[in-house]
């Protein structure tokens, strides 16, 4: 994929360098020469010099030929302007900016820009780490209301079929993680611990989810 990231900073210079390790075709944009040097030596893409919401700059980027665009500067005005032009002027479809404020996420949304914040990504993260023992949030869907998280299987949980994890409407088990090896589960896949649970949860009951997983334990008992 040819992808255009305008902004280096810590997050924008993680995003390329990533990107590029994975053979996309990587075009980094940002006003501060110096910034580059984030980018490392491993990083085999282009750096332009410049600012983001200069067509001409773009331009000197191909992003007629882009296929997404990643706004991630510090400054949330820069990234709309640069997300509305990618949109907009160059019909980039694939456009995502960096929200640093989570009070104008909604003027994002407004002119239809896919957002992401780092604030509240953390928050929820720390939060939910923080009164969860044993789960590691790895990232959010839509607005935050849907936690990817990991669940560790400790030796209290015994063998327990996946499905006794699953609550409608609250929590699903996409994945299991046993050995290093992923596997997508059917129902009657057993857990056992040691397991990495990669699950789905409603950021709602992120509150009462220890309880969630008590009930886990009590259905499998009663069930044994």
């Amino acid at each position: 994929m040819h992808i255009v990231i305008v902004g280096c900073g810590r997050v924008g210079a993680e995003l390329a360098t990533s990107l590029a390790e994975e053979s996309n075709d990587v075009i980094v944009i940002d006003k501060d020469p110096k910034a580059f040097d984030r980018l490392g030596p491993v990083f085999n893409g282009i750096a332009i010099g410049g600012t983001g919401i200069d067509t001409d700059i773009l331009e000197r980027a191909e992003i007629n030929k882009a296929d997404a665009l990643a706004a991630v500067t510090n400054d949330d005005n820069v990234n709309l302007m640069v997300s509305q032009v990618a949109k907009e002027i160059f019909g980039v479809s694939n456009v995502i900016a960096r929200v640093n404020k989570p009070n104008q996420k909604t003027l994002f949304h407004e002119f239809g820009i896919v957002t992401f914040c780092p604030t509240d990504l953390g928050i929820i993260a720390a939060k939910s780490m923080l009164l969860i023992e044993g789960i590691q949030v790895k990232f959010t869907l839509g607005a935050g209301e849907v936690i990817i998280a990991e669940v560790v299987m400790d030796k209290s949980y015994g063998d327990i079929p996946v499905k006794n994890f699953e609550i409608p409407g609250k929590t699903r088990v996409s994945s299991v993680i046993r050995e290093g090896k992923a596997v997508i589960p059917e129902l009657d896949f057993v857990c056992r611990p040691g397991d990495i649970l990669i699950m789905s949860i409603r950021r709602d009951v992120l509150h009462n989810f220890q309880e969630l997983l008590q009930v886990s334990r009590i259905r499998n008992s009663n069930e044994v």
